[in-house]
């Protein structure tokens, strides 16, 4: 057996062991790595809370301008990548400042809509930028590829592990310090005198440790998301307690979202909220009656109480079940089997806990709650129902996390036609929505998948509202219902009377009432097919390449509008640098900054489809999103590893480009495939470890254009590998910024080869350039 003290021996042996490894070689690479990992933990981190506060649009402004501010300081590092400077001197200033910032930077965050802004987000991005171009030329041309390596490794254990584990334990405050926390560890790594190192180490963490023991043992409330505070967007939340009165709040952390407990002065509903913006009610029931004490309550369950007798039996799968409202209306309807499908737990969880209150409505035996992703759950599950409730189903919360614009997959034409398989006959689908265009969009959604033929797609569908409704008040005021087979005339009678005694209106009844615009259909002036396309940006049915449901326009969003004031920036400075170089004698052909800036391109628009792809095979759009991203990073940090065994006619960029090209084409033409056989894996982890395989053997070449092109560019003359790496960044946050617009108008499977395409010109631009600065270096 072995002792303490021998155990202590062993593992200060192995650390003795672990220090000599870390030559001066590898310490570079490993501090680059942990700077990466920082900076992704705080990249999520800034996302979440602008997601919080700002709702989702800022978040995406968040990673742009980050992004950008990060190739902005790599381009200002140059000045110290001359042949006489020293960079390390500038290296080690760098990244002391960067842990630094953060902790300033994120109370100033948390206390101010100024400093949204002002960008003080992107402080540490421009520093992290400004550092990397330095550590390029420590290494050299030899230790680039094992640089490039291990920090795209580190960013994505940062963004696909410990970044989503810290905010799931400590929020996005204390991971954000944490991450200041990394940043500093990676300073002694410098080759640098003890003390200096010990001192810089010192300065650095100083600020992020004692932050992080502030938040731990007194909870500081300048590090607290203010979301009843008067930092960003009013949320949902915030207005609620106001009209309500508060009288306690509970939060919960995930990576998934934050959910808040809410209780107010009312005493018939607490409300559990998701990101401060979409809320599940957790009504009061004694868990018998029919009905709820409450008149506000019951006025909320008019569209919610189907007639009974419109399904033969009263198997219920609710999707999407929140606190469990819907689940009670059901069991109050005599339903003797209900699953409830919820994505978040937390919510389960809050609505286990107020079971005194609410009736049990999530510990009875009747019910079986799956926390799951429902598309994912419907799909794996072969059982059948004689109802599908859905109600106010969007999935944003969970999507609109980065650089990716996922929107539900809830509401597609095929998902609709899974939900119509797994009725019983006669059983139905019944959908409500808080607005009238969403109501009208889901209408045609099920008209188009309940078949091609107009009279026996309309012939199942019903559509109802509630008059003068107010979403404040009651937000169930649009019901939109399809039957497995035709309406019945015993249905269609129960239906009219139903409408006609709880005071809703008909929009949409066959044979009976049609309201505009469903009268055009019923008065045969417009054929289904007519409908569906006289109004594509509202009317046209998502699919799952396209499930852009909730897009009810085609503007393109406030992070778009920042990346296309980017591009003729980009063009600007490159044609003074080449104008400047010619009257130099020194020509820079802007063919190279072209090229550099495609292949980052490349890189985003592959990032935004891939993700998407990840969430199609595994459902959740969280665990997809790390997923994704962490087999990307880790297949191109592994391509890049290969490198030198390449053949010496691949190492030329041009050819790199194509086989990265040939990469991308490949994901546009098999990924669909591979993302529906995951998809049929019964094991959650296994699908995980398949798309992470898959991803990354496909991404294994899509670094090898980055890294020759910057030692083209280091071949030229000083300050190559800042112009490398800063405009790699720049192209990155257009291509990621361009492609949530490009997959909004070409769907998502085109984006592949919009990469593909990008690369395929970075390719022709250095063939053009082959003679002079684009040669690799050697040849």
């Amino acid at each position: 057996m072995i002792t303490f003290s021998e155990n202590v021996i062993i593992s200060t042996r192995y650390l003795l062991r672990l220090l000599r490894l870390l030559r001066k070689r590898a310490r570079l690479p490993l501090l680059a790595a942990l700077a990466a990992a920082a900076l992704a933990i705080w990249e999520i981190c800034l996302t979440r809370v602008a997601s919080l506060l700002f709702f989702h649009e800022m978040a995406y402004v968040v990673v742009s301008v980050g992004l950008l501010m990060m190739g902005a300081g790599a381009l200002a590092s140059a000045r110290w990548l001359r042949p006489q400077g020293d960079p390390s001197r500038a290296l080690r200033l760098l990244l002391t400042a960067t842990p630094a910032a953060m902790a300033p930077c994120l109370v100033a965050l948390l206390s101010s809509d100024l400093a949204w802004w002002a960008g003080l987000f992107g402080v540490p991005f421009a520093l992290f930028g400004a550092s990397l171009p330095l550590l390029y030329r420590m290494v050299g041309r030899a230790g680039r590829p094992r640089l490039y390596a291990l920090e795209l490794a580190g960013a994505a254990l940062g963004r696909a592990s410990v970044g989503p584990g810290l905010l799931a334990r400590v929020g996005p405050a204390g991971a954000a310090l944490v991450a200041a926390v990394v940043a500093a560890a990676a300073i002694p790594l410098l080759d640098a005198p003890v003390k200096q190192r010990l001192r810089a180490l010192a300065l650095g963490a100083a600020l992020p440790i004692f932050g992080l023991l502030g938040q731990a043992l007194t909870s500081a409330p300048w590090l607290q998301v203010p979301l009843l505070g008067d930092v960003g967007v009013r949320t949902h939340l915030r207005s609620l307690a106001e009209s309500e009165g508060l009288r306690g709040l509970e939060t919960r952390w995930s990576s998934y979202a934050r959910t808040d407990l809410l209780t107010t002065d009312a005493d018939d509903t607490t409300y559990l909220f998701t990101d401060g913006m979409f809320v599940a009610r957790s009504v009061s029931w004694d868990g018998t009656s029919e009905r709820f004490g409450s008149p506000r309550i019951e006025a909320m369950t008019t569209l919610k109480r189907l007639p009974a007798g419109l399904s033969a039996g009263n198997d219920t799968l609710v999707l999407g079940s929140g606190a469990g409202f819907d689940v009670a209306v059901a069991l109050q309807q005599g339903a003797r089997s209900v699953v409830a499908v919820e994505v978040n737990r937390d919510l389960v969880d809050f609505t286990r806990r107020l079971g005194d209150d609410n009736g049990q409505v999530y510990s009875r035996p009747e019910v079986t709650v799956q926390v799951e992703e429902a598309r994912r759950f419907v799909h794996a599950d072969p059982a059948r129902y004689h109802r599908i409730q859905l109600t106010l189903m969007e999935t944003s919360p969970a999507a609109l996390r980065g650089r990716s614009h996922v929107h539900a997959r809830l509401f597609t034409r095929e998902a609709v036609g899974e939900y119509l398989s797994r009725l019983h006959p006669g059983g139905l689908i019944a959908v409500i929505q808080n607005s009238e265009p969403l109501a009208q969009k889901t209408a045609a959604l099920l008209c188009s998948a309940l078949g091609s033929e107009a009279a026996s797609a309309l012939g199942r569908l019903a559509v109802f509202h509630l008059p003068g409704a107010r979403s404040e008040h009651n937000p169930f005021s649009q019901l939109v219902l399809a039957s497995q087979a035709a309406w019945t005339g015993a249905q269609l009678d129960l239906l009219h009377e139903w409408a006609r005694a709880e005071g809703v209106v008909v929009d949409w009844l066959p044979g009976r009432e049609a309201a505009p615009p469903y009268s055009l259909l019923a008065d045969g002036q417009l054929s289904l097919e007519t409908w569906l396309s006289e109004s594509p940006h509202l009317l046209r049915p998502p699919t799952d390449e396209r499930p852009f449901f909730f897009a009810l326009h085609r503007a393109p969003p406030l992070h778009v509008m920042v990346a296309l004031c980017v591009i003729p920036v980009v063009l600007i400075a490159g044609a003074r640098r080449h104008i400047r170089g010619r009257a130099a004698g020194q020509p820079r052909p802007v063919a190279r900054l072209l090229a550099l800036a495609l292949v980052g391109a490349a890189a985003g628009f592959v990032q935004v489809a891939a993700v998407y792809r990840a969430q199609s095979a595994l459902g959740l759009p969280s665990v997809a999103m790390g997923t994704a991203l962490a087999g990307l990073l880790a297949g191109a940090g592994v391509g890049a590893l290969l490198l030198q065994r390449l053949p010496a006619l691949l190492k030329h960029p041009a050819s790199l480009a194509v086989l990265a090209a040939v990469s991308c084409a490949s994901l546009w033409l098999t990924s669909a495939c591979w993302a529906g056989a995951v998809a049929d894996l019964a094991s959650p982890l296994g699908a995980q470890v398949a798309v992470l395989v898959l991803l990354g053997a496909h991404s294994l070449p899509m670094g090898l254009p980055f890294l020759t092109l910057m030692d083209a560019a280091v071949e030229e003359g000083p300050g190559g590998e800042a112009q490398a790496v800063g405009l790699d960044g720049i192209g990155m946050v257009v291509g990621s910024a361009l492609a949530t617009w490009a997959a909004l108008l070409l769907g998502y499977d085109r984006v592949f080869l919009v990469a593909a395409l990008c690369l395929l010109a970075a390719a022709a631009l250095c063939l053009r350039g082959s003679r002079g600065a684009l040669s690799p270096p050697g040849s």
